[in-house]
């Protein structure tokens, strides 16, 4: 399976890419644990998560967006929406465009502030879908992207460090 996915290997988080490399070195998941000097269990983890990842990751860097298409959204939304499909993240996205916008006090974005104005744009989208037929790919990845919030975040498990 995950030969189908090589050209999107780059975009796994850098101990998960690790893994992929020992595991196409031949290694075993023992042998690649003890290299590592994590827990067999983590290695499992690991392979699981890659395989929950890379369909997810071929979607969303196939997915390319009109700047045409979104002119009817304000700029702020946006930033939003660019930045929440690049980074899968609410936290990221806001803590980015913060910073890129000098947003501070009352205009200041959370990840709960951008969680709303996606969500807003979203329906904003599937309305404006049943009229012109271009926004519909749009509210589906969106609707996937929503489904699959934080999918590209590492997920550290104490229990699996042997230190």
């Amino acid at each position: 399976m995950i030969y189908n996915y090589f050209p999107y290997l780059q975009y796994l988080p850098k101990r998960e890419r690790e893994i992929i490399d020992y595991l196409k070195a031949g290694l075993t998941e023992e042998q690649i644990a003890g290299i590592l000097d994590i827990t067999q269990g983590a290695v499992s983890s690991r392979i699981t998560r890659v395989h929950e990842r890379l369909p997810f990751i071929r979607a969303w860097r196939n997915f390319e967006m009109n700047e045409n298409d979104l002119k009817i959204f304000s700029d702020l939304e946006k930033e939003i929406i660019t930045t929440m499909v690049r980074t899968t993240c609410q936290t990221e996205t806001a803590e980015q465009i913060n910073g890129k916008l000098n947003l501070e006090g009352n205009n200041k974005l959370t990840q709960v502030k951008v969680r709303h104005r996606f969500r807003k744009c979203l329906a904003r989208l599937k309305s404006l879908s049943k009229k012109e037929k271009k926004y519909r790919r749009y509210v589906d990845f969106f609707n996937f992207l929503n489904e699959n919030l934080y999918r590209m975040h590492e997920v550290r498990l104490p229990q699996f460090d042997k230190r």
